[in-house]
Protein backbone atom coordinates (compact mmCIF):
# COMPACT_ATOMS: atom_id res chain seq x y z
CA UNK A 1 0.00 0.00 0.00
CA UNK A 2 0.91 3.21 -0.74
CA UNK A 3 1.07 6.07 1.82
CA UNK A 4 -0.13 9.39 0.66
CA UNK A 5 1.36 12.29 2.46
CA UNK A 6 -0.65 15.36 3.23
CA UNK A 7 1.30 18.65 3.49
CA UNK A 8 -0.16 21.08 5.66
CA UNK A 9 -1.66 24.12 4.37
CA UNK A 10 -0.23 27.23 6.02
CA UNK A 11 -3.33 29.61 6.16
CA UNK A 12 -2.48 33.21 5.49
CA UNK A 13 -3.48 35.82 8.28
CA UNK A 14 -4.05 38.49 5.81
CA UNK A 15 -5.85 35.94 3.32
CA UNK A 16 -7.96 34.51 6.37
CA UNK A 17 -8.74 37.90 7.25
CA UNK A 18 -9.87 39.02 3.82
CA UNK A 19 -11.64 35.81 3.68
CA UNK A 20 -13.71 36.56 6.84
CA UNK A 21 -14.71 40.50 5.25
CA UNK A 22 -15.68 39.31 2.06
CA UNK A 23 -17.98 36.53 4.14
CA UNK A 24 -19.16 39.39 6.56
CA UNK A 25 -20.22 41.31 3.44
CA UNK A 26 -22.21 39.19 1.98
CA UNK A 27 -24.13 37.98 5.18
CA UNK A 28 -24.89 41.60 6.00
CA UNK A 29 -26.48 41.73 2.39
CA UNK A 30 -28.15 39.03 2.24
CA UNK A 31 -29.75 39.33 5.59
CA UNK A 32 -29.45 42.82 6.28
CA UNK A 33 -29.70 43.48 9.71
CA UNK A 34 -28.08 45.91 12.11
CA UNK A 35 -26.95 44.64 15.78
CA UNK A 36 -27.20 47.37 17.91
CA UNK A 37 -24.14 48.51 21.18
CA UNK A 38 -27.65 47.80 23.33
CA UNK A 39 -28.22 44.20 21.61
CA UNK A 40 -31.35 45.48 20.17
CA UNK A 41 -31.15 43.77 16.20
CA UNK A 42 -32.90 46.04 13.36
CA UNK A 43 -34.31 44.86 10.52
CA UNK A 44 -35.62 47.27 7.90
CA UNK A 45 -38.44 49.12 9.81
CA UNK A 46 -38.65 46.86 12.96
CA UNK A 47 -36.86 46.49 16.39
CA UNK A 48 -36.27 42.99 17.64
CA UNK A 49 -35.82 44.01 21.32
CA UNK A 50 -35.66 41.00 24.58
CA UNK A 51 -37.71 41.15 27.29
CA UNK A 52 -37.63 40.95 30.76
CA UNK A 53 -39.44 37.52 30.71
CA UNK A 54 -36.51 36.09 28.54
CA UNK A 55 -38.41 36.41 25.00
CA UNK A 56 -37.95 38.77 22.36
CA UNK A 57 -40.24 41.73 20.79
CA UNK A 58 -40.82 42.94 17.67
CA UNK A 59 -41.42 46.62 17.55
CA UNK A 60 -42.41 48.93 14.78
CA UNK A 61 -39.23 51.32 14.67
CA UNK A 62 -41.67 54.59 14.42
CA UNK A 63 -43.65 52.69 18.00
CA UNK A 64 -40.76 50.97 19.97
CA UNK A 65 -43.30 50.86 23.22
CA UNK A 66 -45.90 48.43 21.93
CA UNK A 67 -44.83 45.22 20.32
CA UNK A 68 -46.13 43.88 16.87
CA UNK A 69 -45.56 40.50 18.12
CA UNK A 70 -43.56 38.37 21.24
CA UNK A 71 -41.15 35.25 20.50
CA UNK A 72 -39.69 33.13 22.53
CA UNK A 73 -37.09 32.64 19.54
CA UNK A 74 -34.57 35.59 18.21
CA UNK A 75 -34.80 33.65 15.16
CA UNK A 76 -38.22 33.12 14.92
CA UNK A 77 -38.93 37.01 15.50
CA UNK A 78 -36.24 38.19 13.02
CA UNK A 79 -37.98 35.92 10.70
CA UNK A 80 -40.94 37.42 11.65
CA UNK A 81 -40.10 40.76 11.39
CA UNK A 82 -39.09 40.09 6.97
CA UNK A 83 -42.60 38.55 6.41
CA UNK A 84 -44.31 41.62 8.25
CA UNK A 85 -42.25 44.09 6.38
CA UNK A 86 -42.84 42.09 2.80
CA UNK A 87 -46.69 41.42 3.97
CA UNK A 88 -46.88 38.17 4.32
CA UNK A 89 -49.22 37.84 6.89
CA UNK A 90 -50.09 33.90 6.59
CA UNK A 91 -46.05 33.23 7.01
CA UNK A 92 -46.38 35.98 10.34
CA UNK A 93 -48.94 33.56 11.70
CA UNK A 94 -47.07 29.86 10.92
CA UNK A 95 -43.88 31.55 12.56
CA UNK A 96 -45.72 32.12 15.61
CA UNK A 97 -47.11 28.68 15.71
CA UNK A 98 -43.41 27.19 15.11
CA UNK A 99 -42.10 29.21 17.79
CA UNK A 100 -45.42 28.64 20.34
CA UNK A 101 -44.59 24.50 19.65
CA UNK A 102 -40.78 24.61 20.07
CA UNK A 103 -41.49 26.48 23.07
CA UNK A 104 -44.12 24.06 24.24
CA UNK A 105 -41.97 21.16 23.67
CA UNK A 106 -38.58 22.57 24.83
CA UNK A 107 -40.50 23.09 28.13
CA UNK A 108 -42.08 19.39 28.28
CA UNK A 109 -38.61 18.40 27.96
CA UNK A 110 -37.00 20.28 30.67
CA UNK A 111 -40.01 19.47 32.94
CA UNK A 112 -39.63 15.47 32.08
CA UNK A 113 -36.04 15.74 32.67
CA UNK A 114 -36.38 17.34 35.67
CA UNK A 115 -39.72 15.01 37.00
CA UNK A 116 -37.64 11.67 35.86
CA UNK A 117 -35.14 11.94 38.51
CA UNK A 118 -37.46 12.48 41.11
CA UNK A 119 -39.84 9.11 40.39
CA UNK A 120 -39.33 6.36 42.44
CA UNK A 121 -41.78 3.85 41.19
CA UNK A 122 -40.40 1.98 37.76
CA UNK A 123 -44.30 2.46 36.27
CA UNK A 124 -44.03 6.29 37.13
CA UNK A 125 -40.64 6.23 35.80
CA UNK A 126 -41.39 4.30 32.35
CA UNK A 127 -44.38 7.19 31.42
CA UNK A 128 -42.22 9.68 32.06
CA UNK A 129 -39.25 8.05 30.09
CA UNK A 130 -41.69 7.75 27.04
CA UNK A 131 -42.95 11.39 27.66
CA UNK A 132 -39.58 12.63 27.76
CA UNK A 133 -38.91 11.07 24.25
CA UNK A 134 -41.85 12.05 22.66
CA UNK A 135 -41.28 15.80 24.03
CA UNK A 136 -37.17 15.18 22.84
CA UNK A 137 -38.49 14.23 19.32
CA UNK A 138 -41.22 17.25 19.04
CA UNK A 139 -38.14 20.12 20.02
CA UNK A 140 -35.84 18.71 17.49
CA UNK A 141 -38.49 18.33 14.64
CA UNK A 142 -39.23 22.05 15.42
CA UNK A 143 -36.24 23.37 15.70
CA UNK A 144 -35.11 21.68 12.32
CA UNK A 145 -38.24 23.00 11.10
CA UNK A 146 -37.82 26.50 12.04
CA UNK A 147 -33.74 26.27 10.76
CA UNK A 148 -34.61 25.51 7.42
CA UNK A 149 -37.55 27.92 7.22
CA UNK A 150 -34.67 30.71 8.31
CA UNK A 151 -32.42 29.46 5.85
CA UNK A 152 -35.16 29.82 3.15
CA UNK A 153 -36.27 33.19 4.43
CA UNK A 154 -32.65 34.65 4.65
CA UNK A 155 -31.71 32.55 1.56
Amino acid sequence: MKKHSKKKQNLNHSKLQELAEDFGSLFDKKVQITVLPNGVISYKNFLIKPNKQGTYGVYYSHNPHDPVEVYNLKSCALMAAKAFNTVQINKFFEIKDLDTRYSTSHTELSLFKQNIKLAKDFDRYVILLNKLEEADLKARYYKDKITVMFRNTFA
